[in-house]
């Protein structure tokens, strides 16, 4: 007996241990404590000094470990198109937005989540969610699309797929970040209204819908103070009206303003690094009694309950067992770009192709293959959302296996490419003899001052992946200016008509025996929101040595990202033009790129270089030429969009995007997507064209976004243009009848049921399809002006030949408001509504008015 007491006692001790010592474990160790009892202990262990840098970024891409805390270094990489470090390349946003499904960006976001998992990133920095108000936007394939609330519905389910996997997103550039070239520097200003209508839905429905747990904050001003410390979207909307918990990060670099306002604004983390987190600078400050210090006790809490509530302090984030690139992503991109491909134009019912009628085709163009200088169509455009694409199949390779042995695919290397790829230069050596390539002498200023920090011998003006992305001119590190000037000549064979074309992301400088032939560095100055490519034909004596020297100039705002190009040879596209006469079709591949299309410039109206005119000709000498437009959005069509029967709008390729094209092209798929953008015929029908360019010349640049709510179709609707191609339009290999529309009013003051709309769709035609059905509300009796109709919902709906299906769709009291700045609040005014369903904002064939009371919302 005495002996089993003396056990009892000892296990009893033993036990007691073992609860002290597990009492001694931190409280925010405990994956059983709740999250707010975590961070309230972590905070109490945390010295304001550690506060104050948390508050800064570190290397880079990170928010900075504590080692003392075993608090790990967050990883945040660019993920809108796919997470760097080896994720799979998805289509841009604007192709995701195409596609008109939710469902689908769900899957998207789990795969971005999953390879984030599997390359050990905690935070994917996207969606990128601003509104395309302009077509040369230079990402505008990064947003999705002209209308707020197609994004809105969107992008929730991208954040709750990444999410879900335990990967924080990141919804960004909050807000008014509708251009790229003065982005640092520039002034957003927008109306109250047309702020709370058009651009912040998208950011609303992230928070409410999607529970993202980071924002990013903008590189602009937005109506006179810094987006990223802004009071009013930041701290009166984002926190207090929206009730955003998450964490607020900077763009990169946006985040260096003074440490007293940023320290006392709702910014939590300055990337990649800022005077707010810098404790050298702060705690002399705080001393003094300027800064706050119970501030960085309420940012850090931001940051440490998203870090605890994703598990990130109780679970390493890489895992093996999360694939990257696994088959299950790779098929999502193809599905994505199958759904996304818009068929614009289809005249005569060229497409799809097929043997009888089509035994050969001509595959043309810098988007047909895959190489050197085709790889910016697959990869997307240039800036952070840039992602390699390893063996990527190009459309060329997709038609040749598709087709198999019933249709000659012939494919064509590109003449503009094979321009850019010349090395038919010289210079004068030493010994006074030409020899290969121009000589080069680059300056670390924008103005060729002072003494070459660097000459050398360049034998092609091919840097088509820029500065940075090619590691190249490592020796002038560090730089943030650069001016380049090329001399020596050129020997042409014979003589005849000669193309000069260059592409640079600013400006450049040509002179031919003297006299300047290209001058696009002054146009930058006056006329500086068009990224400069072009080209000019020039008569080239054979046999002789003409001079030639460039001048390049780069500026602070994008030193070193991108790159220059230059590149000569016959005007002519000759064997483009001898494959189209001698094939029963051609497609032609053309569009936008790695170099001229991105983020830090806009881009041209007009298709760069020589594409149009090419275009003109290669058309004229087929007139079965099928166009496959590559770019985020809208371009200049006018001198050959007449002589094409065919076009389709391809956006990006990414991963799988060539096979997808070349599915619809061969009718393997029927095409779906639908435009989540005007498409203008002429640069002055776009709304915001007027006011789209700021005055470079101002200190505070300011961009005024005059259209105010009139962006887009509703803008195009406002002014009576008729659009190219209307938003929403997309055809199909089949056809679609549209009956049986029916409206049923709820009771007052029940959101959830309070307008419900009903129609049939039959799938009219000989195939199976899918057709985007689209709901439009328009308002014309309220007190303020509104647009002719709004989207306000929207359904893929798939259909057998001659199989109805009825579609339904349920509307709120907001979905009928407009945004009183007077009352700050959303009213809905009793009167008469008009509800149109059809298959774009152009095409509505069903149409009802409703007579809606007054509406005691909450």
């Amino acid at each position: 007996m005495k002996k089993h007491q003396l056990i009892t006692i000892g296990s009893l001790f033993l036990a007691f241990a073992a609860t002290a010592a597990a009492n001694d474990e931190p409280v925010y160790k405990n994956p059983q404590s709740s999250v707010d009892e975590r961070v309230k202990d972590l905070l109490g262990r945390m010295t304001l000094e550690e506060k104050i840098s948390y508050c800064s970024g570190v290397r880079e891409q990170y928010i900075r470990d504590i080692p003392r805390l075993g608090l790990p270094a967050i990883n945040m990489q660019d993920g809108p198109i796919g997470v760097h470090g080896g994720g799979t390349t998805f289509p841009p946003g604007i192709a995701l937005a195409a596609t008109f499904d939710p469902e689908l960006l769900y899957q998207v976001g789990q795969a971005l989540g999953r390879d984030s998992r599997g390359i050990g990133v905690h935070v994917t920095l996207g969606p990128a969610m601003n509104i395309v108000r302009s077509p040369i936007l230079g990402r505008a394939a990064e947003y999705y699309g002209e209308d707020p609330y197609l994004t809105a519905r969107l992008v929730p389910s991208l954040i709750n797929g990444v999410q879900s996997q335990g990967v924080m997103a990141s919804a960004k550039h909050f807000i008014g970040n509708e251009f790229e070239l003065i982005r640092t520097g520039s002034d957003s200003i927008i109306d109250e209204r047309t702020l709370r209508e058009i651009y912040l839905p998208p950011f609303e429905a992230a928070v409410k819908s999607g529970n993202v747990a980071t924002i990013m904050g903008a590189y602009n001003h937005v109506n006179g103070a810094h987006a990223c410390v802004n009071p009013h979207t930041l701290k009166e909307i984002l926190r207090d009206e929206w009730g955003f918990q998450g964490i607020i990060l900077s763009d990169w670099g946006a985040g260096g303003g003074p440490a007293i306002t940023w320290a006392m604004g709702p910014l939590d983390v300055a990337m990649p690094s800022g005077a707010m987190g810098n404790p050298s600078v702060v705690m002399p400050l705080i001393k003094e009694g300027k800064i706050d210090p119970a501030v960085y006790d309420q940012k850090v809490s931001h940051i440490l309950h998203k870090i605890i509530e994703f598990g990130f302090l109780d679970r390493p984030q890489k895992d093996s067992s999360f694939a990257v690139r696994s088959p299950a992503a790779l098929a999502t991109a193809l599905q994505i770009s199958r759904e996304a491909t818009v068929l614009l134009k289809n005249k005569g019912n060229l497409l799809p192709l097929s043997p009888p009628t089509i035994r050969s085709v001509a595959v043309i163009g810098p988007g047909a293959e895959v190489g050197k200088d085709s790889t910016p169509y697959p990869t997307g455009i240039a800036g952070s959302s840039f992602n390699e694409c390893p063996n990527t199949v190009s459309v060329a390779q997709a038609l040749q296996q598709l087709s198999g042995d019933k249709m000659k695919i012939v494919v064509v290397p590109d003449y503009l490419s094979g321009l850019y790829n010349t090395t038919n230069y010289f210079h004068k050596g030493a010994d006074g003899k030409l020899e290969p390539g121009l000589q080069a002498s680059y300056f670390k200023n924008a103005d060729f001052s002072g003494k070459p920090d660097l000459e050398r011998v360049d034998k092609d003006l091919s840097f088509n992946h820029g500065w940075r992305n090619k590691g190249w001119l490592k020796e002038l590190r560090p730089f943030k200016k650069l001016s380049v000037r090329w001399t020596g000549s050129i020997k042409p064979a014979k003589t005849g008509l000669y193309r000069f074309v260059k592409e640079s992301n600013l400006g450049m400088k040509v002179w031919l025996d003297g006299k300047m032939i290209i001058d696009d560095l002054s146009k930058f100055d006056t006329d500086h929101w068009v990224y400069p490519t072009g080209g000019v034909v020039q008569k080239l004596e054979g046999g002789r040595s003409h001079d030639l020297k460039i001048e390049y100039t780069n500026r602070p705002e994008v030193a070193h990202m991108f790159g220059v190009r230059f590149g000569w040879g016959p005007a002519e596209p000759t064997a483009e033009l001898e494959a189209a006469r001698s094939c029963d079709a051609v497609v032609a591949c053309y569009g936008y790129g790695f170099m001229t299309e991105g983020e830090g410039f806009d881009r041209t109206w007009e298709l760069p270089y020589s594409q149009a005119e090419i275009l003109e000709k290669v058309s004229k000498a087929n007139p079965r030429t099928i166009v496959v437009l590559n770019g985020g959005g809208a371009c200049q069509t006018e001198s050959w969009i007449g002589q094409v029967p065919a076009l389709i709008q391809a956006w990006y390729y990414a991963d799988a995007g060539a096979q997808a094209v070349a599915e619809i092209l061969l009718g393997k798929v029927n095409p779906s997507g639908k435009l989540p953008i005007s498409f203008a015929k002429r640069w002055e029908d776009n709304p915001s064209s007027p006011y789209f360019k700021a005055d470079w010349s101002k200190g505070s640049k300011p961009i005024n976004y005059t259209e105010g709510i009139f962006v887009g179709y509703r803008g195009f609707d406002q002014a009576g243009v008729e659009p190219l191609f209307p938003f929403g339009h997309g055809l199909s290999y089949t056809t679609f009848g549209y009956a049986n529309l029916a409206l049923h009013l709820g009771e007052p003051g029940k959101e959830k049921d309070f307008l419900t709309v009903t129609c049939d769709l039959t799938n009219t035609g000989s195939q199976d399809g899918t057709e985007v059905v689209q709901l439009y509300v328009g308002d014309d009796h309220a007190p303020v002006a509104r647009p002719a109709k709004e989207l306000k919902g929207f359904q893929r709906v798939s259909l057998k030949p001659g199989e109805t299906k009825s579609v339904s769709f349920v509307l709120t009291p907001r979905d009928l408001s407009y945004y009183d700045v007077t009352q700050k609040a959303w009213i809905l005014s009793p009167g008469k509504f008009t509800i149109s369903v059809g298959s774009s904002s152009r095409d509505l064939p069903l149409k009802e008015v409703i007579e809606v009371g007054k509406v005691n919302d909450k």
